[in-house]
């Protein structure tokens, strides 16, 4: 779909849902707006993104490990905001 759904207001990205959680009649309307085809396939581009990695047997994750990963998201997470910020900024004539 070359449209993406946002719920989120002017900030890309805030209040994305995946379409895995709209409700039926929802996926209907979206059928019925982008074809039934279309938004299928997003629904399963988006399992796919979300699925878990797996892991070899035998592998296990520790809780540091765990709060480690947690730590970089957010890192990811507050410099891509920082970065939209910045690019607003410098986009902005005024």
């Amino acid at each position: 779909m070359s449209t993406p759904f946002r719920l989120g207001g002017t900030d890309p990205g805030a209040g994305d849902v995946p379409l895995s959680e709209y409700p039926r009649w929802a996926l209907d309307v979206l059928a019925g707006l982008y074809g039934a085809d279309a938004v299928d396939a997003e629904v399963r581009r988006e399992e796919h993104r979300t699925a878990p990695a797996p892991r070899p047997d035998g592998v296990t994750v520790s809780a540091t490990c765990l709060e480690l990963e947690a730590i970089t998201q957010l890192a990811r997470a507050i410099e891509g905001w920082f970065g939209r910020r910045r690019r607003a900024r410098h986009a902005d004539p005024a």
